[in-house]
């Protein structure tokens, strides 16, 4: 048999560590890619025990910690996986009951030809379509929520709302962002704080 050299891992934040050493002692792999979302469902662990020594921590999560980058995957041929399915969208959007609000890629959405197209062209004809990247309130709130779930990786890169529309670029090195982490986060809302003051200044003067 062929041996193996990249090893994909889906799911991988549901994953304890533990586990996903398994598939990586096999013999000639070379590369690992590891899919996942580590503030979402963690692995599931019954041991009250066990949660307390975090052996429900995935390896996805343990390399987030440690500072490494993630990369975000773009979707931009309109798959949308299950939520194309009509019985998922009808759940997902009858459990609302005073006010809904639907966050996602719009281009994504209506390229997706579901029930989702759909809803997205109809919230435009209703003046209910908001684009994040365009109102100054919802950019500030994806900022603000950035900074508060540390998500300092998706913060500093140069298409997030923080820097996507300035005109003066800068690239922030690695060593910029393995030093940021270990600042208290007080003091990384502070740098981040003066890093959006500096570009609306720059933006100012252009």
């Amino acid at each position: 048999m062929k041996p193996i050299k990249l090893l994909v891992v889906d799911e991988a934040a549901q994953l304890k560590e533990c586990e996903s050493t398994i598939p990586l002692q096999l013999s000639g792999l070379r590369h690992a890619v590891l899919i996942g979302d580590e503030r979402q469902l963690p692995a599931t662990v019954q041991s009250e025990i066990s949660k307390e020594a975090e052996f429900g921590r995935s390896l996805f999560e343990r390399l987030v910690i440690l500072g490494h980058e993630k990369h975000l995957l773009c979707n931009g041929n309109g798959k949308i996986g299950f939520l194309s399915n009509r019985q998922r969208v009808n759940v997902a959007l009858t459990r609302a009951r005073h006010c809904l609000w639907i966050v996602g890629n719009g281009a994504t959405l209506v390229n997706s030809d579901s029930i989702w197209k759909k809803l997205v062209t109809d919230a435009k004809e209703r003046g209910c379509f908001y684009n994040a990247e365009e109102d100054k309130s919802l950019s500030k709130a994806i900022t603000d929520a950035f900074l508060e779930s540390d998500q300092l990786d998706a913060l500093l890169n140069l298409n997030s709302p923080l820097f996507r529309n300035a005109r003066w670029k800068f690239c922030f090195s690695n060593d910029f962002r393995k030093s940021i982490l270990k600042v208290r986060n007080e003091a990384r809302q502070e740098v981040i704080s003066l890093l959006s003051k500096l570009f609306e200044w720059l933006a100012g003067i252009s």
